[in-house]
């Protein structure tokens, strides 16, 4: 019901997304484009995940402990339908230098990454 407790972001061929499923009080369920990633954070990602193309990065909007369980469920369910489709994946909770590469690509509080191969 439009509540933003999570963000979802997507990373893919170098842009940066996130994913919308609430706007002007209906669901949308589209992807906001913020553009290009610089070319040496994804150059960092390709080499920590050389078999990877594509990342979910799941972020947390506030302080609260619902918001990492909102996490754990966008983590459980996206993992279950990769496992689903066949899609090779490294799920990660991520550190403390993980989450400052995640920041400086604009992704404001990062919790949890998939790099998927696919």
């Amino acid at each position: 019901g439009g509540e933003s407790v999570t963000d979802l972001y997507l990373i893919s061929n170098g842009t940066l997304s996130r994913y919308v499923n609430w706007e002007n009080n209906r669901p949308t369920h589209s992807l906001i484009v913020f553009g290009e990633i610089e070319k040496s954070l994804y150059r960092g990602l390709a080499k920590e995940y050389p078999l990877s193309n594509t990342f979910v990065v799941m972020g947390k909007n506030e302080q609260f402990g619902r918001s990492l369980w909102e996490v754990g469920y966008q983590l459980l369910n996206i993992l279950l339908q990769a496992n689903a489709l066949n899609i090779g994946y490294e799920s990660t909770l991520l550190d403390t230098s993980q989450k400052m590469v995640f920041r400086h690509m604009g992704i404001k509080e990062p919790i949890a990454a998939i790099a998927l191969k696919m």
